[in-house]
């Protein structure tokens, strides 16, 4: 059966050789991997498309387990202009996969992963703040209401109610950007159950 999807790729990992498995966020099928052979050798037409946040049409060949990427067209390619805006959207795209499961669905998860990748350039640390919150509701991970601290309450549930975009315009001071950090960290680390290293990385960045 061939699968024509439409998405952004959130990881990749090698596989073999010459091999990798990529995981897509797509419209039809939610969160899918696939092998993407040859995609490891330098002469593959797949090398420089199956990039992290790029946003694609894939066509998969599934029988059983996991399918086999035939072909890819790149829609819209995904750039960042430093290495913390690069860290974070790294950050950005394990979380994605972590949280999600293997076809699960969620067109809103897909909309704000795809905002994301088309506004990096702006306030990165705040759309750091904005689409960890906003994913984690979505998805059910945390309450806003429950938290106690009434001026973080109020900017999370704006950003819950904001786009990406509009939610940047919050002015957070650095007691602010300290709290909001450790809240969603804890909540992340509660929930997927270790701390990523992609976080660690992009962290250090910023104290650069």
């Amino acid at each position: 059966m061939l699968q024509k999807l439409e998405g952004i790729i959130i990881n990749q990992r090698n596989y073999s050789e010459s091999d990798k498995i990529i995981t897509i966020l797509s419209k039809e099928q939610g969160k899918i991997s696939t092998f993407a052979k040859a995609a490891r050798k330098p002469t593959s037409k797949k090398t420089s498309v199956i990039d992290l946040g790029n946003y694609c049409k894939f066509s998969i060949a599934r029988s059983k387990g996991l399918g086999v990427l035939t072909e890819i067209q790149m829609i819209k390619e995904f750039d960042t202009t430093s290495l913390t805006q690069n860290l974070l959207a790294f950050y950005i795209f394990e979380i994605t996969d972590k949280l999600m499961q293997e076809n699960e669905k969620d067109l809103e998860v897909l909309k704000l992963l795809k905002n994301f990748t088309e506004i990096i350039i702006l306030d990165f640390e705040r759309l750091e703040f904005i689409f960890i919150t906003k994913i984690l509701t979505n998805l059910g991970f945390i309450d806003v209401e429950s938290i106690q601290n009434e001026r973080i309450r109020k900017i999370l549930k704006y950003y819950n109610k904001k786009d990406l975009k509009d939610g940047v315009r919050v002015t957070l001071d650095k007691k602010d950007k300290q709290i909001i950090r450790n809240l969603l960290q804890k909540t992340l680390e509660d929930t997927i159950e270790r701390r990523l290293k992609s976080y660690l990385l992009y962290l250090n960045s910023l104290k650069q």
